[in-house]
């Protein structure tokens, strides 16, 4: 135009170098070790293991990782009435359903909802997710406060609560499905079942039981690193 030169403008970058990216799965350890630090103990269940495994609609039944929070009593006597009075009392059991990243509302509302269905089981049932859009978090409030899904937003070595979950009674015959589906959901039911049933004098071996079939935790911020550096998970 106007016979001037045109001088084309070079992009710098001519191709796109790719991000490393990390699996969902590898995020696990990471956000069981932060649990146990509130001291709430947890268990990945592996999908794979369900007996219906190639029903892609089970995804929708089955929780990433549930966890156990102890009532912890420091005088023995107290903890042995509330056993005997109000036994569900003892324990909180939590359902989680984790997702490495939400960023659109569609997204967001498919997460949350299989989080609900994943949950309803459990006393808390909680969507938890590494990276999350903060222009959701009207909708976030709005879910919250219609299903009682708590939202969490978990880091390498911590995590977040954004929104409380609402307490709800166990649903049994949701947990009596899960436990002839998934080996590893009835495994931790039942020695889980076997700490709240446990005499005074055998608690501390059920316990111990118990603890050794929950996922394995780092144990410094070193370890949590390496794994991360490991793994392509930012730190």
């Amino acid at each position: 135009i106007n016979n001037k030169e045109i001088i084309p403008i070079v992009a710098t970058n001519v191709k796109n170098i790719p991000q490393k990216c990390f699996d969902e799965r590898s995020l696990h350890k990471l956000f069981c070790s932060s649990l146990r630090n509130k001291n709430i103990y947890a268990k990945t269940i592996f999908h794979e293991k369900s007996s219906t495994k190639s029903d892609n609609a089970q995804k929708w039944v089955h929780p990433d990782i549930i966890g156990v929070e102890f009532e912890e009593f420091k005088n023995d006597a107290t903890l042995s009435l509330l056993k005997a009075t109000e036994p569900k009392e003892t324990v909180h059991i939590y359902s989680y359903e984790l997702k490495k990243k939400i960023e659109s509302d569609y997204q967001l509302k498919q997460c949350y909802f299989q989080a609900l269905s994943n949950s309803s089981w459990a006393n808390y049932g909680y969507l938890v997710t590494f990276e999350i859009n903060e222009d959701l978090d009207e909708e976030m409030k709005r879910l919250n406060n219609a299903f009682g899904i708590g939202i969490i937003l978990m880091q390498a070595n911590d995590y977040k609560i954004l929104y409380s979950a609402r307490k709800k009674e166990l649903e049994y015959n949701t947990i009596e499905k899960l436990c002839n589906l998934n080996p590893d959901f009835s495994t931790f039911i039942a020695q889980l079942s076997k700490v709240i049933n446990a005499s005074k004098e055998y608690t501390g071996d059920a316990r111990l039981s118990f603890e050794k079939n929950c996922d394995k935790i780092f144990e410094s911020d070193e370890e949590i690193e390496n794994y991360c550096k490991e793994h392509n998970i930012p730190f």
